[in-house]
C-alpha cells in the first residue's frame, strides 16, 4: 500500500466524520408544524379586527419558535433576532413587525391599518421562508 492511498483513506474517513457530526448537530425543525401554525395565522387574519391582531401575535410567536428551534441564543425574541441577524434576509422589516406586535400586546385600544397588518404578515411569511421553515 502506498502512503498516498493511506492518506486518501484517512481524508475520506475524516470528511465523513465531519459531515456526520455536522448533520447530528443540525436542529430538527418540524416544518409540518410550522406550516400548520402558519395556516392558523392566515385564518386569524380573516376574522375581523381581533383576529387580525391575533394573527400578528401568532405570526411573531411562530418566528420566535423557529429561532428557538434553531438554538439561537437570547432570553427574548428581540435578543434572538439580534443573534440571528445574518440569517434573516428581511431583518429590518421583521423588527417593524415585531414592534407592531409589541404595541398590540402592551398598549390599550390599538387600531391597526390594513396595510400595516398585511405588511407584517407578509414579513413573517418571508422570514419563515428565509429561515427555510416554510
Amino acid at each position: 500500500m502506498s502512503i498516498y492511498f493511506l492518506i486518501g483513506i484517512v481524508v475520506v474517513v475524516g470528511i465523513g466524520l465531519l459531515v456526520a457530526i455536522s448533520m447530528h448537530n443540525q436542529p430538527k425543525l418540524n416544518k409540518e408544524l410550522v406550516r400548520s401554525r402558519w395556516k392558523k395565522v392566515i385564518k386569524f387574519a380573516k376574522e375581523g379586527e381581533a383576529g387580525r391582531q391575533q394573527a400578528i401575535v401568532e405570526g411573531d410567536k411562530l418566528v420566535d419558535y423557529v429561532l428557538r428551534q434553531y438554538k439561537i441564543s437570547g432570553d427574548t425574541m428581540a435578543d434572538r433576532m439580534r443573534s440571528a441577524e445574518s440569517m434573516i434576509p428581511n431583518y429590518n422589516q421583521l423588527w417593524e413587525a415585531h414592534k407592531l406586535r409589541n404595541k398590540l400586546v402592551h398598549e390599550q385600544n390599538v387600531k391597526l391599518m390594513s396595510k400595516d397588518i398585511n405588511r407584517s404578515l407578509k414579513t413573517y411569511q418571508e422570514t419563515l421562508k428565509g429561515l427555510k421553515a416554510l
